[in-house]
């Protein structure tokens, strides 16, 4: 490890890589971790490589100007295929897309951006879930209905327009009447119930009525505005507002249908009540005009309400789903609840009461939580996305209630080897029994854990995904872990919370080249920041570094060779669209390739800025571009780079050396250093005493000084100066716009013993 000489001792302190990435100050004194040594006190617009070294971060690469100058805009990833991926910016009440590096452009008017108009408010953006089967994409939101976007690869456009299910999601809900409803008891037992409106109908006879904390059934049919029933559960109020109470259940009474073939017309249905005697039936009033639209299952029947009569007598409908030999018209009242009986059926999604979580799994379309039914689940028909009218069928679509002592929103749906719903409090697997689908008969819901999740989009990664806790600071990984038999998570910032202290609020996952999650954080006033994690659980890789600069939102799509990162970023005062590139040093990067010139032209988005240069290889700094977005260089050249350079720093922690003990309280200090780079063009080093040293990387000779700096691959050692007593960190640094890989750092360490 070293050699003692005159007291005094001679130590390397290797660090072969950064695999943990920047370590939280608080955690700083366990220097017992062995996840120490693979770690940084800072690391600012470095990435983390899966293999352990560190390189500069991406730069950002200009594409074109956001309609608006607004910071909430979304960008969403829509991919038919690796050779047809888009990036779609999502602002207010309209898409733009963008594919292949540019802004798709009107087929009509070429010099427009292609646009479609939607319904979304900028406000609501963040909250739109969406999830893509081929090339349709679903989008929910509580407050819109939903909508597909729809890909023509032949005419290469996009329709968005509202989903006309073949039947949405429904259930027996009863009716709330418009009208006050007044009781002449709260307490239970018997009570006569009555409306300033005409209300009731015969055939409302055994119904429930439920208001506030009380709970009624009806006994006799008084008249329209008035019924005798029994309190079943008490009441806090003997008035309640049409808004306040609802007349539950549908009718108990007998239906009797005049057809039962599908897609028969006006077929004419009938309800038959008891009468006096209560030994026959007669027709009675059972239906009201706000049933047309509204569906009428029997058995599994199903009939589309088309029109009432002026008696309320009579419902005239279409049969959608063939009734059965069993629903004959003789027999006596059927039980609405149970097989035999019949009920009217009501859409759970209406105007401000829609899906707002969408998902995929096993050839389903899968919704979630509406604010009537925030823990509920839909699964739709195999194979058909527009079918949610569940039956009894292995095919059919299903609905359940997540069951939990407390209260569970549900925030995300994944699809693994299981279907996982994520709630605010909760993590569930849903599967069928021994391991099989989910099927309207066979649904087993367990709670795995109890993390919480946030709304936020998640992201797929490795075997299973990335997900934002509850209170947006935490991300977590979340798979399935044989050891337990079960699903689990990990929280991946637990070293170092402080890099997503402030709030995440969007997340992407760039699996090629580095594995890369991107976080965009934000703080109070709205200064947003990137967080970045490279993540390889099987090589033990789970390290954050931190990206400076506005960036606003992220996301992810393919490319033929490797995967695609695009931000929604500040570039000189305005909103751009952009994406990353590894090979480029600047944000707001352009490139221009011409004739030999010093004048340069066309530069509008860094128009009135200082910016930094490549000219043929060659960096040059502080030059401005003035407000025509013309650049004139110090030398004539062929090839311009141009934007904003960005520096990188990667602080290292202060030595541990266990000499019979602790390094920490002994005097010490870093005398050389030793660094091994990778296709390295540039390095400096700071010292803990400020000192700054650059490395050379240039040789010496006749006119070098206008060639490219050849990259350099090796280890590169130099003496420190200015070397801080009992400060042994350094910080490495890169300040030019040029190549840069660091693999290891060896520090030789004088310890005073």
């Amino acid at each position: 490890m070293g050699l003692a000489v005159g007291g005094m001792a001679k130590v390397y302190s290797l660090q072969t890589n950064f695999t943990n990435g920047s370590l939280s100050k608080s955690a700083q004194a366990r220097t017992d971790l062995a996840k120490y040594g693979n770690s940084a006190d800072e690391l600012v617009n470095y990435v983390i490589t899966k293999r352990g070294g560190i390189i500069p971060r991406a730069g950002a690469v200009y594409v074109a100007q956001t309609k608006s100058e607004d910071t909430n805009i979304v960008l969403i990833p829509f991919i038919f295929s690796t050779s047809v991926a888009f990036v779609i910016e999502a602002g207010n009440e309209y898409f733009r897309f963008y594919k292949d590096n540019a802004q798709v452009m009107d087929q009509i008017v070429p010099t427009d951006p292609y646009e479609i108009v939607t319904p979304y408010a900028i406000a609501d953006m963040a909250d739109v879930k969406y999830v893509q089967a081929q090339n349709k994409m679903i989008f929910v939101h509580k407050d819109y209905a939903p909508r597909q976007l729809v890909y023509n690869y032949v005419l290469e456009t996009f329709s968005f327009d509202e989903i006309l299910f073949n039947y949405p999601a429904m259930s027996e809900q009863g009716v709330a009447p418009d009208c006050t409803l007044t009781l002449s008891s709260t307490i239970t037992g018997t009570a006569t119930l009555t409306t300033d409106v005409d209300t009731f109908m015969e055939t409302d006879e055994g119904r429930q009525i439920g208001g506030g904390t009380g709970l009624s059934k009806i006994v006799t049919y008084t008249s329209a505005r008035e019924v005798t029933a029994t309190n079943l559960i008490a009441y806090d109020v003997d008035i309640y507002s049409s808004s306040e109470w609802k007349l539950l259940q549908s009718p108990l009474c007998k239906a009797r249908p005049d057809g039962k073939q599908v897609g028969a017309e006006n077929v004419t249905i009938t309800c038959s009540i008891n009468s006096a005697n209560k030994a026959a039936f007669r027709d009675g009033g059972t239906w009201s005009f706000t049933d047309i639209g509204k569906y009428i299952r029997i058995d599994e029947g199903l009939c589309r309400i088309t029109a009432v009569n002026g008696s309320n007598t009579t419902a005239t409908v279409t049969i959608e789903r063939g009734l059965t030999e069993n629903d004959d018209p003789t027999k006596g009242v059927p039980n609405p609840a149970y097989g035999g009986g019949w009920q009217i059926l009501s859409d759970e999604w209406n105007v401000n009461d829609y899906p707002s979580v969408c998902g995929m799994y096993e050839n389903r379309l899968i919704l979630a939580n509406n604010p009537s039914y925030p823990n509920r689940v839909w699964g739709s028909k195999v194979g058909n996305n527009y079918d949610f009218f569940t039956g009894i069928e292995d095919a059919d679509p299903y609905e359940f209630d997540l069951a939990s002592e407390r209260f569970d929103e549900v925030t995300g749906i994944n699809s693994l080897k299981e279907l996982i719903i994520r709630t605010v409090g909760s993590e569930y697997a849903v599967n069928g029994a021994n391991d099989g689908p989910i099927t309207p008969t066979n649904t087993s819901v367990k709670r795995q854990s109890s993390y919480g999740s946030s709304t936020l989009n998640s992201a797929p990664l490795e075997n299973g995904f990335a997900f934002i806790q509850r209170s947006k600071r935490s991300v977590f990984f979340y798979g399935y872990d044989y050891n337990i038999g079960g699903f689990d998570g990990d929280d991946t910032s637990d070293l170092n919370p402080e890099v997503t202290k402030n709030g995440i609020t969007s997340i992407t996952f760039e699996q090629d080249p580095y594995q890369h999650l991107y976080c965009v954080t934000s703080d109070d006033d709205n200064n947003p920041k990137l967080a970045v994690l490279c993540i390889d659980r099987k090589q033990e890789v789970v390290g954050w570094s931190e990206i400076q600069g506005l960036f606003y939102y992220v996301t992810t799509i393919p490319t033929e060779t490797t995967d695609q990162t695009w931000v929604l970023a500040k570039i000189n005062g305005k909103m751009c669209v952009c994406y990353f590139d590894y090979d480029v040093s600047f944000d707001g990067y352009t490139t221009q390739e011409t004739i030999l010139t010093d004048t340069f032209t066309g530069l509008d988005h860094l128009a009135d800025s200082t910016v930094t240069i490549l000219l043929d290889d060659q960096p040059y700094y502080d030059l401005y571009v003035d407000a025509t977005g013309t650049l004139v260089t110090p030398t004539e050249g062929y090839k311009l780079e141009a934007g904003y350079f960005f520096e990188s720093s990667c602080k290292l922690l202060d030595v541990e050396l266990l000499l019979d003990g602790s390094v920490q309280g002994r005097q010490s200090s870093v005398n050389r250093v030793y660094v091994k780079l990778y296709n390295t063009q540039t390095l400096d080093i700071e010292t803990a005493r400020g000192v700054d040293q650059e490395i050379e990387f240039r040789s010496f000779g006749l006119d070098v000084l206008d060639q490219r700096i050849e990259p350099f691959t090796g280890t590169k050692d130099l003496s420190i100066l200015g070397a801080g007593k009992n400060l042994t960190y350094l910080t490495l640094k890169r300040k030019a716009p040029l190549k840069q890989h660091i693999l290891s750092v060896n520090r030789m360490v004088t310890v005073n013993e």
